[in-house]
C-alpha cells in the first residue's frame, strides 16, 4: 500500500434513505464524490439482522432508521465506500454534531451483482429513539414517491457539505460569482 493509499482510508457506509441512487441527496452529494474519486457503489444490500424499525417523517418526509426493541425486520438500502471527506460531508448532512443522528456499525447482505450474498460491516446513521418515533409510518424502503416530498422542500445543496467534498477554494469560488 502507497503512502496516498494510506491517506485516503475508506470507510463503507450503508444508505437507506435521501442517499439512495437518484434521490435528492444522492444527486446533491454522493453522485459529486463519486465523479472525485471520493466514493464509489458497493452494491444494494438489505441489513443482516432484523432488529431495525424505518419510520417516514411525516413533516420532512426523510426516513428514519433506530434499532427496534422488539418486532424488528430488515431494511434495503446501498452499501457505499467513501473517504474521510465524503464520511465527513454525511456527518453534516446527518446532523451528527446536532444528535439528530449517529453513527454506528451494521451488518448487511449485499443482494445483487458479483458480491451477491456476501457480508459486509458498515457504518449507518441510526436516529435515537424519542417518544414519537414509534408511532411514525414504518416503511421497509424509502422509495422515490417518498423522496418526492422531501425534494418539494429542499433548496440548493448545503454549502458546509459541499465544502466537505470539493474542497474550501472551489466553494469559496463558487459563492464569489
Amino acid at each position: 500500500m502507497t503512502s496516498k493509499e494510506t491517506k485516503a482510508q475508506r470507510t463503507v457506509v450503508f444508505v437507506y434513505g435521501t442517499l439512495k441512487t437518484g434521490l435528492y441527496n444522492y444527486t446533491a452529494y454522493m453522485k459529486p464524490a463519486i465523479e472525485l474519486g471520493k466514493a464509489s457503489f458497493v452494491g444494494a444490500a438489505r441489513t443482516s439482522h432484523e432488529e431495525f424499525h424505518m419510520v417516514l417523517d411525516d413533516q420532512a418526509f426523510y426516513p428514519c432508521l433506530y434499532r427496534a426493541p422488539t418486532e424488528g425486520y430488515c431494511v434495503t438500502g446501498e452499501v457505499y465506500s467513501v473517504d474521510d471527506d465524503t464520511l465527513a460531508a454525511l456527518d453534516v448532512l446527518e446532523e451528527v454534531d446536532e444528535d439528530l443522528y449517529a453513527r454506528d456499525v451494521v451488518d448487511v447482505e449485499l443482494v445483487a451483482g458479483s458480491r451477491k450474498g456476501e457480508a459486509v460491516s458498515c457504518q449507518v446513521y441510526l436516529m435515537p429513539i424519542f417518544d414519537d418515533l414509534p408511532k411514525l409510518e414504518r416503511i421497509t424502503d424509502y422509495t422515490a414517491a417518498m423522496n418526492a416530498k422531501y425534494d418539494e422542500l429542499m433548496g440548493d445543496p448545503q454549502l458546509e457539505i459541499l465544502e466537505c467534498i470539493y474542497g474550501k477554494e472551489i466553494t469559496d469560488a463558487v459563492e464569489a460569482k
